[in-house]
This record gives C-alpha cells, structure tokens and sequence, in this order.
C-alpha cells in the first residue's frame, strides 16, 4: 500500500449534506471542544469523523477511533490507510494485535472498546503517546449502555480523560434519545439533526401464525423483487437467516444469508454478492446493522422479537431496531427508502409509530455493582487511583455519579476485600493475586469467583471441568441447541463420568444458571469434549450437529484461554499442579491436561506423549498417525519403528522410547468411575433440561 500523508481539509461545502452542513457551521472543525452528534445512518457520520482526524493529523497529533465491532475497525482501517497512509495508521482488535511501540508509531489508532480498554489498563506502557493524543471519536458512542461492552467503554474514555485532561472527545450516534447526562459528562455540545439523504416509509405486515408470518413474508420479498428492489431482511437468529433464505431461494429468488456463524471469507462473499446486485436478497442477523455500509431499497424486520435467556422473548430494543431501519434507502440511488416490521396481531399497538416515539435514556452500565467491581480492579490495578479518596473521585467522574446511579461503594469494597479481590494496606488500596489474575486474563471478578468457588468441590472429573468453564460469565459463545444436537450429545455423555450431571438439581446448584443456559454450557462442553476426542474441528462440527464450525473455533479458543486462568488460579491457592511424582489426578493436576488436550485436540492417553521431553505438539501428531498414542505405549515402542518420524534420528529415537519409559511411571491416573449408572444420570439430566426448554419455548 502506498505511503501517503495527511489530505489538507477542503473548503468546499457546495456537496454537504444538510445534516453536514449544520455541524460544521456551528464550529465544529475549529472550537477545540467535545462533541456529541446524532445523526441518522446514512447522513455523513463518517465523513464528519474523517474531516475532525484529519484536522488533528494535519497539527501533527494523535487520535483514536472507536467502532463497534471488529468488522467496522477493519472497515475504516482500509479506507484510512489509503487516505493518511499506511504508516500513519494502527489497527487494534481480536484479530491484529499491536505493542507498544507499534502503537507509539502511528497518528491514528482504529480499535474496539475492548481493545482499547485492554491497552488502558497498563498505562505506563504509553504515556508518551497518550500525551501526544489530541482527539477520540467514537462512533455508536450510545453503546455506552451496553452491559459489560459499555462499562468497558466508560472506563476507557474516564482513564484516558484522566490520563489526557484536555483530550478533546466526538461521540456520534443514530439512537441517543434523551442527551442531558451523557453531554454534561462529557462536558460536549450538542447537535441533533433528522435530515437523512433518503427518507424513510415505514409500514407493518400482520400476522397471526408462524405459517402466514412466512407466507406474507414471502409474498412483500416477491413484490420487491418483482420490482427491482434489493431487499435485506433482519432475523433474531443464525438459524433464522438461513432457513428463511432457504425458503426464498425455493421460491426461485437469490438469497444468501450473513450472520457471524459464517467464516469471515463467506460474510465478505455474501456482502459483495449484494453489494453488486448479483443477488436481490440477504437475510441477516442484527449485527450487520452496525457493521459494513449495505443500504437497500427495502429492509424488511421478520422478527420484533428475541430470546431474553430464560425461555421467554421479549421485543427488540428500539435502538437496535433503528439501526436496521437505517439500512433503508441507497444515496445516489433511491428517492425513498421502505421499512417494514413483520408484527403478530396482539403487538400491533406496540409497535406502532415506533419510529416516532422517544428512545429510553441512555443509562450507565456502571450500575450494577458486578461490572463496576471490574472497574474498581482495574483502575487499582493500573495504578489509576491508590487511596480511599482518589477512588471516590475517580468513580464520581462515572456517568454513572453524573446519573446518580452509582452503587453503594462502601459496601462493594468491604464485599471485594472479604472475598480476597482487594487489600487495604496503610490507607492504601492494593490488588491480590487473585484479583491480578482477573485482570491479567480480562475476567469478569465473578468469573474468578466462580472458579474459586468450584474449586471447593472435592472432586471434579474432566468433564465437570469443562463445565465449570463454559459455565462462567467470560465464556463465550456458548452453542445453540436444537433437537438432533441434544441426541448426539446424549451419545456424548453416554461415556463419560462427570459430577454435576447427576441430577438437575446438582447441576442448578453447582452453576446457577437458567435452565436454558444450562442446556447450552452442556452441549458445549459436549462439544469441545469430542474436539479433544477427534481433533478436528470440521468432524467436531458434523459429529455434534454443530452449524458453524467458526462458533466452535471461537469455544475452543475461549475454552484455552479461561482453562488457562483456571489453572493459574490452582496455583495462587496455592493447590499442587505439578505432575512429577504423582499417580492421583487431582483437580489442578486434570486441568493442566485438559488444558493442552483442550489446546491441541487430544485424548486424555493422547495427551501424556506431551510429558515426553523431546515430544512437542507436532511430534506427538505425527506420532498418534503412526499409531502409538500414549507415553505407555511409546515407552513400549522398538526405536526402529520410529524410523518415519521427521527429523527424528536415530539416538534421539532411542531416548524418546527411554524418557517415555520412565515418564509412563510417573503419569497421574485419569481413569474415572463411568459406570452405566453414572453415565444413565447424565443422560437424563440433558433430557429434562430440553424438555423443560421446550416447556419454556411454547408457552
């Protein structure tokens, strides 16, 4: 890519959009202030974000961008790249990494509020680049009201605000509502504009059954097309999507389907597929409303409603449903833009006019005491704030203070030191291991309870271990069960010794999830156990009946990283986990395997070639083809017949039969008691929580 400067700002403003024009004529580019935009989608959001860096690049100083999601930062990335530079500018997610001095390099940093709240939590690191930074925009800044994503974000922008005082902030939004608490916490102006390129008509469809639901949906889908028009419809799940996609595609009309289940290639595939009009429809889930730019003539909403995770749904959130709106209606192309809800008779009262009607206020994630805990760690741990004092300063600068809806911080500290998070020393706040480690791996404090809390029972086979795991607040995706998915999982557990599925009442009183989370953490950890068994993702995918094989890749990788703090947790509590010498598989000792058999896709015999010194992951593959899969079985081993090992020679193939001897010695036990019995309780246990589930779906 070529390198490029800074573009000088231009001064023609005969192309601007009202909107535009609006915030540019109030002192937008030259006041040096905060600001807060709402802006509907599709009114030049993005160009205003683009003119205010460019501003600062040009001065010579830094600036952040926050997006959303990942899709977005990688979106803007390449257009910015292009236009400053590939030198000037930095991309930071899950899927790019930078250090510090890569981040020091650059003028404009795109990232995720998690990642950049993940840099933010050793400041030290880049002091001398936060002090050069002048400017952050964060586009959908009303995120700020989402759960744990929005308390990282509020974080994030009060330690850089404290780290930077004159930072200069741009917030911008579709959906703000209510602007009051969010301006003054900012200390911003303010400017609210309507005006969208392409208007917007807004129209339901009623219905009945789930029957006529489809049939009328296919019914406006065939007008549309029969019309020219493209058409993307928004469903509330995965499955949805493709089924209905499905259904179009018999009906002889070009469909494809995008939702985050699909791998990356085959989200940018259906994207493009649309983009240039080689198929008329796409059936999506809500997170392409926040992600690339792909307006149509129509947007159709099939589903008003969603699961609340306890068995019931609930209607959709009215911000989410103005971005999909926002979708409606092509610049340049359409005169106006269609939306239209697909709505049961009993809601139509609801959901009239619902464009029309005022948003609920923005409310600070920082409410609930659970994420306000993480707050306070790391704002200990980064050495943010040291006293008594300075932390109540800190959290009065909250938007959650600035709405009085802090909790009661006196006693979140006494609950935080009681349960070893934090330590009061001199007058001075400090954080334990404990509490290091949640911060060191991203937890939630009430998954690092939660392991402590599990750790208590006295015996946890390696099954339980992975459903202390995919239990926890920080795993994540948890994988959707359907019918044919519980009957394979049955087969799963039909050999395997576990605790916690001896009945549904142990499990409920172990985990303390609703059943319909519960059914989910079983039949992941089903899924990640027969990873270990076959180690291959794509077999995993069609032995468990799994849609996405992406979804199980994402498990596996949150599965190694919370079984590795799992782990380390053993050893702040000081619990044996070294192997050498032990023949007992302790609880410490069981997840120090699952962790590598989690990691590389191995059996528990499999697994042991690891304790072989000279056996690394690819040597113990290429030994497992060769048929010899355990250290017992490679201490039994003639060396010549390890004559096909790569790289191997013939002394060290002699050595590794002899280490294998001796380690074969020493190995912990892993044989566990599955009895018909124990195996029969699981099995039962599975099938009353999808009974229940079922239960729950239909009233």
């Amino acid at each position: 890519m070529p390198h490029r400067s800074p573009q000088p700002e231009t001064n023609d403003n005969s192309d601007l959009l009202p909107g535009q024009k609006l915030i540019l004529d109030a002192g937008f580019m030259e006041s040096g202030q905060s600001w807060l935009l709402e802006m509907p989608t599709g009114s030049g959001k993005t160009w205003l974000s683009e003119q205010a860096i460019n501003h600062v690049l040009q001065q010579g100083r830094k600036a952040i961008y926050v997006a959303p999601i990942k899709a977005l930062t990688q979106n803007q990335y390449t257009d910015w790249a292009y236009r400053f530079g590939a030198d000037n500018v930095g991309i930071l997610d899950s899927d790019h990494e930078l250090n510090a001095e890569a981040i020091a390099a650059v003028q404009l940093l795109v990232t995720t509020p998690e990642s950049l709240e993940s840099c933010l939590r050793q400041p030290q690191a880049h002091l001398t680049w936060l002090r050069q930074l002048s400017l952050l925009v964060i586009d959908e800044i009303d995120l700020i009201n989402d759960g744990w994503r929005g308390a990282r974000l509020e974080g994030a922008i009060l330690q850089l605000q404290l780290l930077n005082p004159l930072l200069r902030v741009i917030g911008i939004t579709a959906t703000l509502g209510d602007e009051r608490a969010l301006r003054t916490w900012l200390g911003a102006a303010f400017v609210r504009t309507t005006h969208r390129a392409v208007p917007l008509d807004w129209q339901q469809i009623r219905f009945w059954t789930a029957a006529e639901k489809q049939l009328r949906a296919i019914q406006y889908v065939l007008n549309a097309v029969q019309q020219q028009h493209q058409c993307l419809i928004f469903c509330q799940s995965r499955q949805r999507t493709e089924l209905l996609g499905q259904v179009l595609l018999a009906k002889g009309i070009p469909t494809l389907w995008h939702h985050a289940g699909l791998a990356p290639v085959e989200r940018a595939e259906a994207e493009d597929a649309f983009q240039f009009g080689k198929v008329q429809v796409l059936c999506a889930t809500t997170t392409l409303a926040m992600g690339v730019n792909l307006p149509a003539r129509e947007v159709l909403i099939y589903d008003t409603q969603r699961p609340d995770g306890n068995g019931d749904f609930v209607p959709m959130p009215k911000r989410e449903l103005i971005q999909m709106a926002g979708r409606a209606g092509r610049p340049g192309f359409d005169e106006r833009g269609t939306v239209t809800l697909l709505v049961h008779e009993k809601e139509v009262g609801h959901w009239r006019d619902v464009h029309q009607s005022l948003l609920l206020p923005i409310r600070s994630a920082l409410a609930d005491p659970a994420l306000l805990t993480e707050r306070v760690l790391t704002a200990i741990n980064g050495q943010y704030v040291r006293t008594s004092a300075q932390l109540q300063r800190f959290l009065n600068c909250t938007l959650a203070a600035q709405q009085g809806l802090l909790p009661d911080v006196p006693e979140l500290l006494k609950d935080m030191q009681t349960s070893g998070m934090i330590a009061a020393v001199d007058g001075k706040f400090t954080t334990t291991s404990l509490s290091d480690l949640a911060v060191r791996y991203y937890l939630q404090p009430s998954t690092a309870s939660h392991f402590q809390r599990l750790l208590q029972v006295e015996e946890l086979w390696l099954f339980d271990l992975l459903l202390v795991v995919c239990s926890c607040p920080d795993f994540a995706p948890l994988l959707p069960v359907r019918q044919e998915q519980v009957s394979q999982s049955e087969v799963c557990l039909a050999s395997i010794a576990t605790v916690f599925l001896q009945s549904q009442e142990t499990l409920e009183e172990y985990l303390r999830l609703p059943q319909e989370a519960l059914l989910k953490v079983v039949y992941t950890a089903c899924a990640l156990d027969t990873w270990t068994v076959c180690g291959d993702v794509e077999e995993t995918a069609s032995t468990l009946y799994c849609a996405y094989p992406q979804d199980l890749l994402k498990a596996i990788a949150s599965a190694q990283r919370l079984l590795a703090a799992f782990l380390e947790l053993c050893t702040v509590l000081e619990l044996p986990t070294t192997t050498v010498n032990r023949t007992e598989g302790t609880t410490p000792i069981r997840l120090e395997a699952l962790l590598k058999m989690v990691t590389h896709g191995f059996n528990p015999e499999e697994v042991t070639l690891l304790s072989v010194p000279g056996v690394t992951p690819a040597k113990a593959k290429q030994l497992i083809r060769l048929g010899i899969r355990s250290a017992k079985q490679l201490g039994q081993t003639d060396p010549q017949a390890l004559v096909h090992l790569q790289g191997v020679g013939a002394k060290t193939r002699t050595n590794l039969v002899r280490y294998a001897r001796a380690v074969a010695k020493q190995l912990p036990n892993f044989s566990e008691p599955r009895t018909v019995d124990n195996c029969q309780h699981s099995v039962k246990t599975l099938r009353r929580l999808w009974i229940k589930a079922q239960t729950n779906w239909n009233r």
